[in-house]
């Protein structure tokens, strides 16, 4: 259980990094964008390690 722990707490890590950030871009920076498809990719890690977690593939 300790792998999916910590998997977890990398992903939500990710995602508040992002959301934290996001408000102070500009919406037509290069750097919004990016802060945009880091978001989005952490929350597919995220739902994927939930998702194996419960199907008990990752323990």
């Amino acid at each position: 259980m300790t792998l999916g722990k910590t998997l977890i707490g990398i992903g939500l890590t990710l995602i508040l990094l992002s959301l934290i950030t996001l408000p102070f871009e500009t919406s037509s920076s290069s750097v919004f964008i990016v802060n945009i498809m880091a978001l989005i990719i952490s929350v597919i890690f995220l739902t994927l390690v939930i998702v194996l977690i419960i199907k008990r593939i990752i323990i």
